[in-house]
C-alpha cells in the first residue's frame, strides 16, 4: 500500500533507522500558537531513550510552518519535518507522518495539546516489562485555548473489543503502541481508502483484537478543547458526518469480526446523537423538528432507547467531544 502524499521532508542529516526507539508522531495544522508548548513538552521528557519527532504540517495558512522550521533547525537530530504541499486532511496526514516513523514505538501528539513530565519513561518503561501489550494509554487533563484548566480529564478503562464498540474512552495524546502492529493494521486495513473521518478509533479497534489494551491510571497529558475540531465542531451538519462515520467504522468491525451491533443502524443513531446535540446548543426549533422525525420513523419504545443510548455517551464522551 502507498501511503506517502506530495510533500517536502526536511532532514537535516541521514537517518540511521536502526538507532531510533521512539517515534513521536504530531500533525498540525494552523497551529501557530500552540505548536511550541507541544514540542516543548516532548523534547523536555526526561528519559534515556533514541527518539525522533515527526512533525507532519497540512499546509498551513499561518506561521506554523515557521515555527516547525526554528526547531528542526535547533534540533536538527530530533525533529524530522514534512510540509504538505496541500492540505490532505487529519487522516491522510496522520498516516503520511506514521509511514515516516521507525521507532520501536510510536506515542503520538497534536498540534495544540502536549504531554506531562515522565510520560515517556513511564510507557515505555511498562511496554518493555509487558510483551503481550500492543498498546498502553492514559487520562488527560481538559484545558481551554487560554491554557486554562477546565478541571476534568479524558480518558477511563476501555479495553476490550466489545468496550470499544460502545464507546471510545482512548484520548490519542495518551497512547504508545507498537510500530510492527501499525504496519500490520495497514497493510490488512487500508484505513486511508475507507474514507473514516477519525484516525485512531478504527485502529484501537484492531488493535483489541490482534493485541492487548491496557489502560494506565495515570494523567499523562493534557488536551485542549478546541472550539472547532473534526469531533468537536459547532456546525452541525460537521457534527452528524463525524457521528455517522463513527458507526460506519463500527459496521465495518461488525462485518469483520462477526460482531452483532447492540445500537441501531448508523444513520439513525446518527440522527438521535444529532437530536441531543441540537438540544445541548438550545437550537429548539431543529430539536423538535428531528424529534418529529424520529418518533415517525421508530416505535415510540425504540425513539426513547436512542435517546437513553446518547445520554450515556454524551455523559461519558463529556463537553470536550461534543
Amino acid at each position: 500500500m502507498r501511503l506517502f502524499v506530495s510533500c517536502q521532508l526536511s532532514l537535516s542529516r541521514r537517518y540511521n533507522m536502526a538507532e531510533i526507539f521512539l517515534s513521536i508522531a504530531v500533525i498540525t495544522y494552523n497551529q501557530e500558537k500552540y505548536i511550541a508548548q507541544t514540542l516543548d513538552s516532548i523534547i523536555g521528557q526526561k528519559h534515556n531513550y533514541s527518539f525522533e519527532i515527526v512533525v507532519g504540517d497540512d499546509c498551513s495558512t499561518d506561521g506554523t510552518k515557521t515555527v516547525i522550521a526554528d526547531y528542526a533547525k535547533r534540533y536538527p537530530d530530533k525533529v524530522k519535518a514534512i510540509y504538505n504541499e496541500h492540505n490532505i486532511g487529519v487522516v491522510a496526514n496522520y498516516y503520511n507522518v506514521l509511514s515516516h516513523c521507525y521507532g520501536k514505538y510510536i506515542m503520538e501528539c497534536a498540534g495544540d495539546d502536549w504531554w506531562l513530565p515522565g510520560k515517556v519513561d513511564e510507557q515505555i518503561t511498562f511496554m518493555e516489562n509487558h510483551d503481550d501489550v500492543g498498546l498502553c494509554y492514559g487520562t488527560a487533563l481538559c484545558y481551554n485555548d487560554k491554557n486554562e484548566y477546565l478541571n476534568r480529564s479524558v480518558g477511563a478503562k476501555c479495553s476490550t473489543f466489545e468496550e470499544l464498540m460502545t464507546l471510545n474512552l482512548i484520548p490519542a495524546v495518551t497512547v504508545c503502541f507498537k510500530r510492527e502492529l501499525v504496519k500490520k493494521y495497514i497493510n490488512e486495513v487500508n484505513p486511508v481508502s475507507l474514507g473514516w473521518k477519525m484516525e485512531d478509533y478504527p485502529m484501537w479497534l484492531w488493535f483489541s483484537k490482534n493485541s492487548k489494551i491496557t489502560y494506565l491510571s495515570k494523567s499523562l497529558a493534557c488536551y485542549r478543547c478546541a472550539d472547532e475540531s473534526v469531533s468537536n465542531s459547532k456546525n452541525i451538519e460537521k457534527q452528524f458526518a463525524f457521528f455517522k462515520s463513527t458507526y460506519d467504522v463500527q459496521a465495518y468491525y461488525a462485518v469483520k469480526y462477526g460482531y452483532v451491533l447492540k445500537t441501531f443502524e448508523s444513520d439513525e443513531m446518527a440522527k438521535s446523537l444529532m437530536f441531543r446535540t441540537l438540544l445541548k446548543s438550545y437550537d429548539s426549533e431543529k430539536a423538535k423538528e428531528m424529534r418529529s422525525e424520529l418518533i415517525k420513523s421508530h416505535s415510540f419504545k425504540d425513539y426513547i432507547k436512542s435517546i437513553i443510548i446518547s445520554n450515556r455517551l454524551l455523559a461519558k464522551i463529556g463537553s470536550c467531544f461534543i
